[in-house]
């Protein structure tokens, strides 16, 4: 049976830009009344019923799910309006950067309801879900994967199944990990040039250009940290620490090296506690050289 109606949950900074593209793509989309509804009924979605968990999968064919937190994944699953509180248990598409036992466990939830869960993080930020080039890693039950396909590709072209479940969530660890660690050299990288006195224009454009030098990383927070702009408009430093939390916690239970990613963190974590949470990973560069300027290490 081909899917029609979607549901979405965690209509939010990465989920509003796709659950558009599902719009885009023709699909009938059914939100939750919370984050950023409001804009996507603007677009075309519709809030059913009261707005609940439960309203949404009640009149779906599949529902998916982009949250910040192990809680509201709980609570969207579990909770008394949630989607297990409902008649009819459509499959679910995890979105999120989130555990993979966590996951597991949910799925084994959905399935003794006859229901299943893919794991399929999203790899990239808002803007990039917005130009069509993030990347979702889809794992789990094959069927379910074939049949969610189309869905998947309308939000990212660039999708790919990776295989068994958890498989995707893992792959993104492993994405977060490169990510977060060139974030921070980017901002070291982009602090030397201030501190030599470099003109970071020019920097950010000649680094760019430079193959053996230049990160995703760069591209995208090098121009930030040159313009002093520090907003929070892709993503948050608190977001950041989530996702740390992940990458450490997976790696410590394998016994990964992870000594890269824990210097990130004390940098994002005295950041947190200087009172930038909700500032852009690119506020590191401002931390650097005013710590620089100070004498600070």
């Amino acid at each position: 049976m081909s899917i029609q109606t979607v549901g979405f949950v965690g209509v939010g900074r990465l989920g509003l830009p796709l659950a558009s593209a599902l719009l885009d793509a023709g699909f009938n989309v059914l939100c939750t009344a919370r984050g950023r509804s409001a804009e996507l009924v603007e677009r075309g979605g519709v809030v059913p019923g009261d707005g609940s968990v439960r309203a949404v999968a009640d009149e779906s064919d599949l529902v998916l799910s982009c949250l910040p937190s192990a809680a509201a994944l709980r609570e969207t699953i579990e909770g008394s309006a949630g989607l297990l509180a409902a008649e009819h248990v459509p499959p679910l598409v995890e979105l999120s950067t989130l555990a993979v036992d966590l996951k597991s466990e949910i799925r084994e939830k959905l399935v003794a309801r006859g229901s299943d869960l893919l794991d399929a993080p999203v790899s990239g930020t808002p803007a990039m879900v917005a130009a069509r080039i993030a990347v979702i890693y889809a794992s789990g039950d094959p069927l379910l994967h074939d049949r969610a396909q189309a869905v998947i590709k309308a939000m990212s072209p660039h999708f790919v199944y990776v295989g068994e479940f958890g498989t995707g969530t893992k792959m993104k660890l492993i994405a977060q990990y490169l990510g977060l660690v060139h974030v921070t050299a980017a901002a070291e990288a982009m602090a030397y040039a201030e501190l030599s006195g470099l003109n970071l224009q020019q920097v950010t454009e000649l680094i760019s250009a430079s193959p053996g030098a230049v990160s995703g990383q760069f591209k995208i927070r090098a121009p930030l940290m040159a313009a002093g702009q520090y907003e929070g408009r892709l993503v948050t430093v608190d977001l950041v620490l989530k996702d740390i939390g992940e990458v450490l916690s997976y790696g410590t239970e394998v016994n990964a090296p992870v000594s890269l990613i824990k210097v990130a963190e004390r940098h994002f974590r005295r950041l947190e506690v200087d009172g930038y949470g909700s500032a852009d990973p690119a506020k590191l560069f401002d931390a650097f050289v005013s710590q620089a300027r100070q004498g600070v290490q």
